[in-house]
């Protein structure tokens, strides 16, 4: 069983890494109107991508919850911060397994 754990918090570190980075990239706050802070969540949410992009394949792109089912990912917190504020934070899944 502590094998499952290590294991599992491994993937926890890499998905909440992944979409830091992903995230990261986002809009300034400050061109951000209100209306537009659900359709940036709905892109970092509904626009994963993989890792490594194969030249000459179809771009593919996942959504958050399918990649917390790959990885069994029970629950994750995602933050965006600009300019030393955060823009916009949620939380996805359950806090408790």
């Amino acid at each position: 069983m502590r094998h499952f754990e290590k294991s599992n918090r491994a993937r926890t570190l890499i998905l909440v890494g992944a979409i830091s980075a992903l995230a990261a990239c986002g809009q300034p706050a400050n061109q951000q109107a209100a209306s537009n802070i659900e359709a940036a969540i709905t892109g970092v949410t509904s626009g994963l991508r993989p890792a490594v992009v194969v030249t000459g394949r179809a771009e593919e792109t996942f959504t958050l919850a399918e990649r917390m089912a790959r990885y069994h990912v029970p629950g994750v917190s995602i933050a965006v911060a600009d300019g030393g504020r955060i823009v916009w934070a949620r939380g996805f899944g359950v806090k408790e397994v």
